[in-house]
């Protein structure tokens, strides 16, 4: 099985948020390693061979901070998540098969999403249900909070 590059920047610091998606992470046999991009420097620990942290002096936001993830990442499949979402377990691994470089990017759809505020494992449960895709050209709703595809699908964001 390829593996794949889970790239996280760092923007809210919902520290409960991103201690729970990695350690969902860490979990997923299809994810080869998660790059934490910490634009504001923190006490982010892992203690896990999969977890690369990149500490920047400055916030790089959103676009540059995917564009390093993508020069760091050494699987040539990828996934961003954003620092205040919470997965279910196996998300990878069963989006895995969909992520090629023939298909190019995945996202989530509006359907797919539970808005709430605060963490808690009552939220994760909730989550355990089928992940439905379908091509990002019928989609007409905003992006970024899981995309995956391929390097090859992935074109740097100018600056």
């Amino acid at each position: 099985m390829c593996k794949v590059s889970a790239i996280i920047p760092t923007l809210w610091k919902a520290k409960d948020f991103i201690n729970h998606l990695v350690h969902v992470l860490i979990l997923d046999e299809s994810v080869g390693e998660i790059i934490i991009i910490d634009n504001d420097p923190t006490d982010f620990f892992y203690d896990n061979e999969k977890v690369i942290t990149l500490k920047q002096k400055e916030n790089l936001y959103v676009n540059p901070s995917w564009n390093l993830g993508i020069e760091e990442c050494i699987y040539d499949r990828f996934i961003f998540f954003n620092d205040d979402i919470i997965i279910p377990y196996n998300f990878v691994s069963k989006l895995h098969d969909s992520i090629t470089e023939e298909i190019g990017l995945i996202g989530l759809d509006e359907k797919s999403i539970i808005k709430d505020k605060k963490f808690d494992d009552e939220r994760i449960s909730i989550l355990n249900r089928d992940i439905q895709l379908k091509p990002t050209i019928n989609r007409n709703w905003g992006f970024g909070m899981i995309m995956a595809g391929h390097v090859k699908s992935y074109h740097k964001i100018p600056e």
